[in-house]
C-alpha cells in the first residue's frame, strides 16, 4: 500500500503527524505540494509569502529525501482543481490512502470535502491530522458543551489540555525506511529558486527569512532562551528586538507550534506554563493563535467576510478612498501610524504593538470598513495568517470575539509617547522628522510646519474623531434595543 501526504500549511518533514504515520504504516510513501497561484490572488496572499513558500519548498524538497519521501510540486489553478488532479495522482501512482494535517478556514474545509468525495469514487481513503494546533478545535467546550466566545477561559481549558499532553520529541523508533519512488514531477523544486517569476531578487523580502530548518531552529532557539524570558516588557516596544519573528514560519508551517512549546519547555520547564514566568506570556500568544482557528472552525461566517456578532454587518463604515489610500501610504500624519504603515510596505512585517495601534486609528479614527484592512494586510505581511489577521481585525473593530468594547481607542500620540519615547522607530522610518526632539516628534504639526519637511499635517482630529466614533457605536447599538 502507498501514501500520499497532501502538504499545503505544513511545509516540514519533523514534528508531522501525518508524515510520520504514513512512513510507519505504509511501504512507500510520497509528498505532494500543489500551487495555486489564481487562489492565492484571490485570498490576497503577499508576494514574500509566495516567495518564501518557493524557498521552502526548495529545502524541503531535499530534506524529504533523507526520509525516502519525494516531493513533487504541481502547477494548478483554484481550489476547485484539485480534486480531479489529486485523484488522477492517486491512480498514476497507486496510491491508497492520502494523509493531510487539518486547515480549519471556510474554503480549506470545502476544498477538503470535495477531495474525500472524489477520492471515495475510486476507493482511496482520506485521513486528516491535526498538527495545526497544539489543541484541535473540538477538544475544548464551556459547562455546556458549546464553543467558548471569550477567549480568557479558553486559554484556562487550553492550558489544562496542553498541560496533560505536554509536547515530546516525536518517537520515530518504528518507523521503517519507506521504498523511494522516482519522482514525477510537474514543476521541479529545484526550478522554483531558478524561475524568473519566483527568483529572489535584491529587494525580495522573503531573502532576509531563511527557509532552512537549522537557520529557523537557531532563531527560535535564540529568541526562547535569551529574550522570552523578558518578553512581557519587551514585547511592545518596536524600537528593539523583543519579539521571536517566527510568524513567517507558523504561517507556512515551517514550525509547528507543537515543536515551538516543546523548545520552551526545553529551555524554561513547565514553569513556562505559570503566569509568573516570562515566556507565559509568549506560550498565550501560540494560545491566541490556536484560539483564532478554533473561532473560524465553530463560526464559519467569521471566514466568510462577516463579523463575528452578526449584527455589526448592518453597521455603516465610512468609504472615504482618500483616507484609505492615506492609511495605506503612511500619510496621515500620526508618526508612529505612518512609520509603522512604511514598515510594512518596506519590510512585509509589522510588530504586534503596532498593529493594534494602526488598526486601532483604522477602525475608530478613519471609521473604514476592516474587511478593506483586512485584505490589505494580507496582500502585504509575509506572516499572514487568515485566521489570526481576521481575528486581530475584528477585535480591532469591535466586532468580533473578545472584542475590544467600543469605547476603547487607542490615542495614537500616546501610543507612541509611551513605546517609542525618543522616536527611535519613527526616525528609522520618518527620516524626514530625524531632527525633531522627542517632544516634538509625537506629534509635530503642534510644533513646526511638517510640510517644509516633507511631512504630512494629520488627516483627522483625534478627539473629534474619537467622539464620532463613539456617537455613531451608541446610536447603532441602542436602534438595535
Amino acid at each position: 500500500m502507498s501514501a500520499l501526504v497532501w502538504l499545503r500549511s505544513d511545509l516540514r518533514s519533523n514534528w508531522h503527524a501525518a508524515i510520520d504515520y504514513a512512513v510507519v504504516n505504509h511501504e512507500k510513501v510520497i509528498a505532494a505540494f500543489f500551487i495555486t497561484p489564481a487562489q492565492w490572488a484571490q485570498f490576497n496572499l503577499a508576494k514574500s509569502k509566495i516567495n518564501l513558500i518557493h524557498l521552502r519548498l526548495a529545502f524541503l524538497h531535499k530534506d524529504l529525501l533523507k526520509r525516502n519521501i519525494t516531493l513533487q510540486i504541481f502547477q494548478s489553478t483554484e481550489y476547485s482543481a484539485l480534486p480531479e488532479q489529486i485523484s488522477q495522482l492517486c491512480s498514476v501512482e497507486e496510491i491508497t490512502h492520502v494523509y493531510s494535517n487539518a486547515e480549519y478556514e471556510w474554503d480549506e474545509r470545502q476544498r477538503d470535502k470535495a477531495v474525500k468525495s472524489t477520492l471515495k469514487e475510486i476507493d482511496v481513503s482520506f485521513a486528516l491530522f491535526h498538527d495545526t494546533c497544539l489543541v484541535k478545535p473540538t477538544d475544548i467546550f464551556n459547562l455546556k458543551n458549546e464553543p467558548y466566545k471569550v477567549f480568557t477561559p479558553y486559554f484556562k481549558r487550553w492550558l489544562d489540555a496542553v498541560s496533560r499532553q505536554l509536547p515530546s520529541v516525536p518517537d520515530r523508533s518504528k518507523a521503517r525506511s519507506t521504498g523511494f519512488i522516482q519522482p514525477k514531477v510537474e514543476v521541479s523544486a529545484e526550478d522554483l529558486t531558478k524561475n524568473d517569476a519566483n527568483k529572489g531578487t535584491d529587494n525580495d523580502i522573503s531573502l532576509s527569512w531563511p527557509a532552512t530548518d537549522p537557520a529557523i531552529i537557531k532563531k527560535m532557539n535564540a529568541f526562547i532562551i535569551e529574550f522570552a524570558p523578558d518578553y512581557p516588557k519587551n514585547r511592545d516596544i518596536p524600537s528593539i528586538d523583543g519579539t521571536s519573528k517566527i510568524s513567517p514560519y507558523l504561517s507556512i508551517g515551517a514550525l509547528s507550534p507543537k515543536q515551538c512549546l516543546y523548545h520552551v519547555l526545553q529551555a524554561h520547564g513547565e514553569e513556562a506554563l505559570t503566569p509568573e514566568h516570562g515566556a507565559h506570556t509568549w506560550v498565550k500568544e501560540i494560545a491566541w493563535r490556536d484560539f483564532y482557528r478554533y473561532v473560524m472552525y465553530h463560526f464559519p461566517h467569521v471566514s466568510r467576510g462577516l463579523p463575528f456578532q452578526k449584527h455589526y454587518q448592518h453597521f455603516k463604515w465610512e468609504t472615504n478612498q482618500a483616507h484609505f489610500s492615506a492609511w495605506q501610504d503612511g500619510k496621515t500624519g500620526y508618526p508612529i501610524v505612518d512609520a509603522a504603515m512604511i514598515a510594512l510596505k518596506e519590510t512585509g512585517w509589522m510588530h504586534n504593538r503596532l498593529r493594534m495601534i494602526v488598526a486601532s486609528f483604522y477602525c475608530k479614527h478613519l471609521m473604514l470598513p476592516w474587511q478593506w484592512a483586512e485584505k490589505y494586510f494580507m496582500s502585504q505581511l509575509i506572516d499572514g495568517d487568515y485566521a489570526s489577521n481576521n481575528g486581530g481585525w475584528q477585535w480591532s473593530a469591535s466586532v468580533g470575539t473578545d472584542a475590544a468594547p467600543y469605547f476603547r481607542i487607542f490615542n495614537p500620540t500616546t501610543q507612541s509617547q509611551r513605546f517609542d519615547p525618543q522616536g527611535v522607530f519613527i526616525k528609522t522610518w520618518l527620516p524626514q522628522l530625524h531632527n525633531l526632539s522627542h517632544k516634538q516628534i509625537h506629534e509635530p504639526s503642534k510644533s513646526c510646519d511638517v510640510q517644509k519637511l516633507g511631512y504630512y499635517l494629520p488627516i483627522v482630529d483625534h478627539k473629534a474623531s474619537v467622539a464620532r466614533t463613539k456617537q455613531q457605536f451608541k446610536g447603532f447599538l441602542a436602534a438595535l434595543n
